[in-house]
């Protein structure tokens, strides 16, 4: 979402979340980086090397 924010409403259509929902299930995996910082590191690493290949298209 931090690549493209305009296309949070289509991401949200297609995997049937309200904005309600999408907040939750945001809510939900921050919890889940907060007590686990290997799983948020790795999320990071994660997001790092593939968000310069979702730019370019």
């Amino acid at each position: 979402m931090r690549a493209f924010p305009t296309h949070v409403p289509w991401i949200q259509a297609q995997l049937g979340l309200t904005p309600e929902t999408w907040r939750a299930l945001h809510g939900l995996w921050q919890e889940r980086f907060q007590r686990d910082a290997g799983l948020r590191d790795k999320w990071q690493q994660l997001i790092a090397q593939r968000l310069p290949h979702w730019k370019q298209g």
